[in-house]
């Protein structure tokens, strides 16, 4: 039954933004609580569990994951486990009640102070237990205590009083190693758990330490009615801000660092390799990034890492207070030097980024190479002979076929894996053949630098500062060509035609400034990239029918809203206060995502009738949230959307126009990104989704017709990750929304 209601013009305006912040938080197979406690399967009384006395005890898991699990806790390495390490053992205690999980940062952060105290104890002339000015210890400092040596007093100084005490020092430490939040929240607990500080310190844009409703409802990662929920639950004393002690106790804003460790070791032997490191989305960790995180971080060169090495890796758990894996080569010298590499407003994390960034100088000459720590560079400006370098794996300074495509074929009766591959092995072999003039089967110096020159022209990108960039290309992928140079709009995405294809409309904003997507823009350029103009605040834009009008979300003001397409503030109208992401039917009905009681759903509003349908029952939908940038079929019948289930899988939903009652089709099931394009020449729809090979987003497609499993759209760029995608009017073309690339892809 479909929930028909009148459609408001105007609401009073609120803050609804988005800023999709993956979270990793999986649960391991808890391991049954036993009965009996320590003392009793101790059998030979040494206070020292042995494997063989563990392994005898009632309701275990399978043996291997119990070995493996004996393994890892037995952090002393010394073959039995004491009280506390039995205590730590999985799903033996709640979380809470674990026993202590060693931290390698917390035991950086006390070496840090256990220097710095007889420093402070040398230099206090006066002996009145702190340091002034006059009494700094500049020197000893920057000789023992790098890179703390290097803040400025006044840096220490926290209460500006003139004097260094001891509690300011360890403050500072505890900043710089990330042991403590700004408001003095302990971030590091003894059972493993960790703080999400690198989100919460995006969240709070203030810098107040507390994340307000609204910074909370601008950044967190579900819908944004589920957000406003979950913020009233977390807010326990109600006051409106969520303090450092609140979050601690929120379980979605914390990581279990063993149980992380723990669900992504795959092959059960208490240790991960980076494939088993590239399992974890959360990080954004690419193949490569994955590998040098265990070179950096194997202390124990056995080319894995244990739990503790584990923590420290930012493509491990380090991405939890410290988000490393895309940092720029700012002045273009192919390298990546200390202010590069640590970009935080000092003291935070400084400790933990001047540690790993010694382990991955591996040839310690002070700068960081991409043999050592991948990174986000203009590929155009890259001295060729560094990727040169790194391709050349035997040294012998040329490049065979495998050097430079060293993929091997997959064993799998999966056809798109197959093809996948086929497409890759094909273009990588004509590029190959076309490289080696001399004809010899390899490349020397120069015929990789032409070929790479070559390529740069055939992309055809006007070299700049992006994150994302709007291409037009083939409706098959193929002769993509950069739309326009817009390049204080590092960030592009949501493109959409007007169906007389005369127009494209994006969002962009400028996070180099300091903006986020709540900053966003409506930008429309003639169809060409010419012409460029801001409409005004918003995002995820759709054209009219006759494009005279434009839908949109509206970060700042909330919900969704119409307005003129020759201004945002003219004839502004808000459609829905709670609705997020919209698309414009070829009949002038609007479609977006909502919240209702039973889950996530799809409002339909007829604007010339003044009337909206839910497409689900609102009291029971199939679905936990409904995500943006669903599609209309171009007759108008059906709509494509990302849902998520009660369960937490995503899919690609196609719900017939008239209401779920009258068809829903759950077409595929899978990770996917949010945006869609429905052809309006063939039986398809496009979409995109991560190539499990590459860590890069791809462009597929299914027929929304048949059950035939999603295809690689064959003529993309494989070397691009992609994010939104949309149809001309004629199908002809397709405009898509492409990250910039590292420079080892």
């Amino acid at each position: 039954m479909l929930s028909r209601k009148l459609l408001p013009t105007r609401l009073l305006l609120s803050l609804l933004t988005s800023v999709a912040v993956p979270l990793a938080g999986p649960v391991t197979a808890a391991e049954p609580a036993a009965k009996t406690d320590f003392a009793s399967l101790d059998r030979d009384g040494n206070k020292a569990l042995s494997v063989e006395e563990y392994l005898a005890s009632p309701g275990l898991p399978d043996p291997k994951v119990a070995r493996r699990n004996f393994s890892v806790v037995d952090f002393d390495r010394s073959g039995g486990l004491n009280e506390d390490e039995f205590r730590a053992l999985p799903g033996r205690l709640p979380v809470d009640e674990r026993g202590p999980v060693p931290d390698p940062i917390a035991e950086l952060a006390a070496a840090a102070l256990k220097t710095w105290r007889p420093l402070l104890k040398e230099a206090d002339r006066n002996g009145d237990a702190q340091l002034s000015a006059g009494e700094w210890p500049e020197a000893n400092l920057k000789a023992k205590l790098p890179p703390f040596g290097d803040l400025k007093f006044e840096v220490w100084d926290a209460d500006g009083n003139g004097a260094v005490d001891d509690a300011e020092a360890q403050r500072l430490i505890g900043l710089g190693y990330g042991t403590v939040y700004g408001d003095g929240t302990p971030a590091r607990s003894t059972n493993g758990r960790v703080l999400y500080l690198s989100w919460i310190r995006t969240a709070d844009r203030t810098g107040d330490h507390a994340v307000s409703r609204s910074e909370f409802v601008a950044s967190y990662w579900l819908t944004p009615p589920d957000r406003a929920k979950l913020f009233t639950e977390l807010d326990k004393d109600g006051d409106g801000q969520l303090t450092g002690p609140e979050m601690l106790k929120a379980p979605s804003l914390n990581v279990d660092g063993m149980n992380l460790f723990l669900h992504l070791d795959k092959d059960l032997d208490g240790l991960l390799n980076a494939a088993e490191l590239f399992g974890n989305p959360s990080t954004g960790a690419t193949k490569a990034q994955c590998v040098h995180s265990v070179a950096a971080c194997d202390d124990d060169r056995d080319g894995q890492l244990s739990l503790r090495e584990f923590q420290l890796a930012p493509a491990g758990l380090g991405y939890v207070t410290l988000r490393l894996l895309s940092r720029q080569d700012a002045n273009k010298d192919g390298f990546l030097d200390w202010s590069e590499f640590y970009t935080e407003r000092s003291p935070w994390m400084i400790g933990v980024a001047a540690d790993l960034f010694r382990r991955f100088d591996r040839n310690g000459d002070r700068r960081l190479g991409l043999d050592e720590f991948e990174f986000v560079t203009d590929l155009t400006k890259v001295p060729v002979d560094v990727l040169f370098r790194i391709k050349d794996a035997d040294r012998d300074n040329r490049l065979t076929f495998t050097e430079v495509f060293p993929h091997a074929e997959p064993v799998t009766d999966d056809q798109r894996e197959a093809e996948r591959y086929r497409i890759r092995f094909g273009r990588a072999t004509a590029r190959f053949k076309r490289d080696d003039a001399d004809e010899n089967g390899s490349l020397d110096l120069a015929e990789f630098t032409r070929g790479r020159e070559q390529a740069a022209a055939e992309l055809g990108e006007t070299p700049g500062e992006y994150s994302t960039r709007l291409f037009i290309a083939d409706a098959d992928g193929s002769n993509m060509k950069q739309l326009t140079e817009l390049p204080d709009f590092q960030k592009q995405g949501s493109p959409v035609w007007s169906a007389d294809g005369q127009l494209i409309a994006f969002d962009g904003w400028k996070p180099q400034s300091g903006e986020s997507f709540s900053s966003s823009k409506i930008v429309i350029v003639d169809a060409d990239g010419r012409n460029p103009r801001i409409l005004g605040d918003g995002s995820m834009p759709s054209f009219s029918p006759r494009s005279q009008r434009v839908a949109f979300s509206s970060p700042k003001m909330g919900g969704v809203v119409v307005a003129s397409s020759q201004g945002a503030e003219q004839e502004l109208v808000q459609i829905s206060s709670s609705g997020w992401g919209t698309d414009w039917a070829p009949d002038g009905r609007l479609v977006f995502a909502t919240a209702t009681p039973g889950g996530g759903n799809l409002v339909v509003a007829n604007i010339v009738e003044g009337t909206t349908e839910s497409l689900f029952e609102e009291a029971d939908t199939p679905y936990r949230q409904i995500a943006w940038n669903m599609v209309w079929s171009p007759d108008g019948k059906r709509i494509a959307f990302k849902g998520v289930t009660k369960e937490g899988k995503e899919e690609l939903g196609i719900v017939d126009a008239r209401g779920a009652d009258s068809g829903l089709i759950r077409r595929c099931e899978g990770p996917m990104l949010a945006s869609f394009a429905w052809s309006p020449a063939e039986s398809r729809i496009l979409f995109v989704k991560l190539d499990p090979e590459t860590r890069r987003h791809q462009i597929y497609f299914v027929d929304p017709d048949t059950q035939d499993p999603p295809r690689l759209l064959p003529g993309q760029d494989d070397l691009r990750s992609y994010s939104d995608v949309a149809y001309s009017p004629d199908g002809k073309k397709i405009v898509v929304s492409c990250h910039m690339r590292t420079a080892s892809e």
